[in-house]
């Protein structure tokens, strides 16, 4: 089936229009890349009759003001037939809408002379045609958004950008006669002359962007060569760019703008050296800054800016090396470089080579968190003070960041040269507040409140599903005797109110605390009953924890739970500690805690995350998660070790296969649906994502289930500098769990929205961005919203909610194990278990 579908008479004569010339190749048999985007059925490449048959359609149209439009066509052969009807009379056909569709016309073959010598007569006759409503045939700015939930206004860290419509961004193409190869020799010649067409400009040697519009279409210009001769400068125009189009542009100003505050960039990052925030014991210092971003949005164009900073350490790396040099007498007194080694590909070759740059110790600070930083909780609470921001201080932050451009004449310049302004103030937005959820035990359901935290009543309800434990082995060194004994105490005593049954565990004393000494012992221990490990390690070590998962996971597979000594030496916190852990010993048995009301029937829904190795590059794990009942209580995970370091999943098709079939072997039959939550792609991979990840998952469904089953992908999105707040009377405070926005500030060509899922009691809450790339099964965005909502609930290690879905977490912690630790393919054994908690 092919369908033409168009929101309104204008979107469909510009679509003739942009594809004039597309369709005028494919009649010569010029090959082409657009097709894909002309329908929304998949089309073969170079299908020169599908363009004359779009070609006779418009003609028809234009003729017979018919509407809706539609072709039929089962294969590619009966394409040929371009538009059948009998003589004299009409001729019903399918419109593909569910309504039948008036085709009138006789049969027709019209020469390729013909169809290029009418066919702009033929566009320009098509404003006046009356289309109706499809979705998808081109990249038109579209909204998409949900009626549930209470309605909240809301303030965000976003300023409308208003563009003056005299002005805009004009593409010229600038041409040297004779030819000049020099790029600087380009711009030396052109900036002659750049104050005949207002001085404002960007060029790059080939295209010349202006804010205004030449008075002629070709300006030709001379300038003198120190030789006596002349060199021509033609300057052709070619455009004037669409919104869409100028966003790297405006994003360049910005960056400019931020120069002229004398703003220090790190990486996108723009800091002001001049307000540094120090913390004189540990000389180290805070700067504040922003982090900027100019887009399209569904209301219009906005700037993003969001409070950022940055840590660095007031002594330079010469101090460092100096203070190292002091306590090891004997080390080398040579002073040394700095080697920094930068990745570079070659021009006009795919090569990357490295380029070594050689920096100056006594010119170097080191910035960012360092391990001894972050473990010392003082020092990082500190911190915190200066970079957990509350929303007063946001809004603040952006008023000031609003008056520094105004007060700059230099920024104000950059901005009224091509044609923009800046509202001033923060945009206000309005939002929807879901409805309170309830949490559903054994025999027992409560409200989660306000704040979506129900841990009070998971203690005393007993569990959804338990399994007791009779048979267990208990590891510790001689020296946590104690320890070991008032583990075993609560956990016999103080899990009876949630209905876990624990029994005495074999207890295996070890003389130390070397790793071979903890592996011999699993290996000599474990045996087909055992139903789950513990291990207390004295002090908190990688290879240790990586050696004892590895055993168990992998070579021996049993559930396994490492616990530091230190955690439990304060008695007085020790019985809500060791419930905890009994909690968690429950998941990996299999068991579940609780679930939440998710309507569906005989839908799967998965999670899927990838994990790089920064010490190992090359190697990244993906890990696939997916719920295997209709509570989505219970899942199956598996991973996947990739050679490449990508984001995309070579492996995805395999773990979906195996997911089917568990999901099949549970509940004797196929699902219906799938629904994909992707974790772990960012704006510049989507739309691979959707070419190559997606097609995997058909393929693999309809090889499996030899039909096509209906996916529903939608990615997640948590690294965002998006933010927004309740305003509260003269006050900006963090919006309630459940706080949704799909409006104004989402993207203009997606079918996006952002939930707030979490409460926090320090700084600003950060919402999640969702992004629907494909939804067969057609869900009102009412369902994903709240399903994403729910699914946030569900994840055992947290008794509330989350920022991502309990199934995307799953993935990612398994993503780490697999990557930190095990570093190998886990036991099958283990797949329906939560063995990574």
């Amino acid at each position: 089936m092919i369908k033409l579908k168009a929101k309104s008479s204008n979107m469909l004569l510009k679509l003739f229009e942009s594809y004039e010339q597309t369709i005028s190749d494919a009649l010569f048999h010029k090959p082409t890349d657009q097709k894909s985007n002309l329908c929304t059925a998949s089309i073969a490449k170079h299908d020169r009759d599908f363009y004359a048959n779009s070609y006779l359609i418009a003609v028809d149209v234009a003729a017979n003001a018919v509407t809706p439009l539609s072709l039929r066509s089962s294969n590619s052969a009966d394409r040929l037939q371009l538009l059948e009807s009998s003589s004299g009379s009409d001729k019903t056909k399918d419109s593909g809408l569910g309504t039948g569709t008036t085709l009138i016309g006789d049969r027709r073959r019209v020469g390729r002379g013909k169809l290029l010598d009418e066919l702009p007569s033929i566009c320009s006759k098509l404003s006046n045609i009356s289309i109706g409503h499809g979705r998808e045939l081109i990249s038109e700015p579209t909204e998409v958004s949900s009626v549930d939930g209470i309605p909240v206004k809301l303030a965000c860290n976003y300023i409308r950008i208003n563009s003056d419509p005299n002005k805009g961004v004009f593409v010229y193409e600038v041409r040297f006669s004779p030819n000049i190869d020099s790029t600087s020799l380009r711009r030396q010649y052109l900036n002659e002359h750049s104050t005949k067409f207002g001085g404002t400009k960007t060029f790059d040697g080939v295209t010349l962007y202006l804010p205004i519009l030449l008075k002629d279409s070709l300006t030709t210009y001379l300038s003198k060569v120190s030789d006596g001769s002349s060199i021509e400068i033609r300057i052709l125009f070619k455009r004037r760019e669409t919104l869409k189009d100028c966003i790297h542009l405006y994003n360049v100003l910005f960056d400019r703008i931020m120069k002229t505050l004398n703003y220090v960039r790190f990486d996108r990052k723009q800091f002001d050296p001049t307000s540094p925030k120090v913390i004189p014991q540990q000389k180290l210092e805070v700067w504040p800054g922003y982090v900027t971003a100019v887009d399209e949005y569904q209301g219009g164009l906005l700037l993003c800016c969001d409070v950022s900073h940055r840590l660095l350490c007031q002594k330079t790396v010469y101090e460092t090396l100096f203070e190292i040099y002091k306590s090891n007498p004997n080390t080398d007194k040579n002073q040394p470089l700095l080697i920094c080694i930068k990745k570079q590909r070659k021009s006009q070759s795919p090569q990357i080579e490295d380029l070594v740059l050689c920096l100056i110790p006594e010119l170097c600070y080191l910035t960012g968190l360092r391990d001894d930083i972050r473990s010392d909780h003082k020092l990082m609470r500190e911190i915190a003070t200066f970079t957990r921001v509350t929303p007063n201080q946001r809004v603040e932050a952006l008023k000031k960041f609003y008056t520094n451009i105004q007060n700059s004449p230099e920024s104000c310049k950059i901005l009224s040269e091509w044609g923009l302004s800046l509202v001033p103030s923060y945009e206000e937005i309005y939002g929807r507040q879901l409805e309170e959820e309830k949490i559903y035990f054994a025999h027992n359901n409560v409200g989660v409140g306000h704040n979506a935290d129900f841990g009070k009543h998971v203690a005393t309800n007993e569990l959804l599903e338990i399994f007791p434990i009779h048979n267990w082995l208990l590891i510790h060194c001689k020296n946590d005797s104690k320890v070991a004994a008032s583990f075993c105490e609560h956990m016999q005593r103080n899990t009876r109110s949630f209905g876990l049954t624990v029994h005495p565990p074999k207890i295996v004393v070890l003389s130390n605390d070397r790793i071979d000494t903890y592996v011999n012992a699993l290996r000599q221990n474990i045996t087909k009953e055992t139903q789950i490990v513990v291990c207390i390690c004295t002090t908190s070590r990688d290879d240790r924890y990586a050696a004892i998962k590895k055993t168990c996971c992998a070579e021996i597979p049993v559930p396994s739970q490492v616990i530091n000594s230190r955690t439990l030496q304060n008695e007085a916190k020790n019985r809500s500690i060791v419930q905890k852990i009994a909690l968690q010993m429950n998941c990996k048995l299999g068991g579940s805690l609780w679930s939440i009301k998710i309507p569906f029937k005989n839908v799967m829904i998965c999670g899927v995350d990838v994990y790089h190795d920064a010490t190992q590059k090359g190697n990244s794990v993906a890990a696939f998660v997916a719920s295997l009942n209709q509570k989505y209580s219970r899942w199956y995970s598996k991973a996947v070790i990739q050679s490449k370091r990508e984001e995309i999943l070579s492996g995805l098709c395999s773990c979906l296969i195996s997911a089917l079939k568990e999901y099949e072997s549970e509940n004797s039959h196929f699902p219906d649906g799938v629904i994909i939550y992707r974790d772990g792609v960012g704006d510049g991979q989507l739309q691979v994502c959707e070419n190559y990840e997606i097609p995997q998952l058909e393929e693999s469904c309809r090889k499996m289930l030899n039909y096509v089953i209906k996916i529903t992908f939608i990615i997640v999105q948590k690294r965002i500098n998006t933010r927004y707040f309740a305003m509260s009377r003269n006050s900006f405070e963090n919006p309630s769990p459940g706080t949704i926005v799909d409006k104004t500030i989402t993207r203009a060509r997606l079918y996006d929205f952002f939930l707030v899922s979490q409460a926090v009691r320090q700084g600003s809450v950060s919402p999640t961005h969702y992004i629907v790339l494909r939804d067969d099964a057609q869900y009102s965005p009412d369902i994903i919203q709240r399903l994403s909502y729910k699914l946030c609930f569900l994840y055992y290690n947290w008794p509330g909610t989350i920022r991502n879905p309990a199934c995307c977490q799953y993935a990612h912690k398994m993503a780490y194990l697999v990557g930190q630790s095990i570093k190998r393919a886990t036991s099958e054994d283990l797949a329906k278990k939560l063995f990574y908690l």
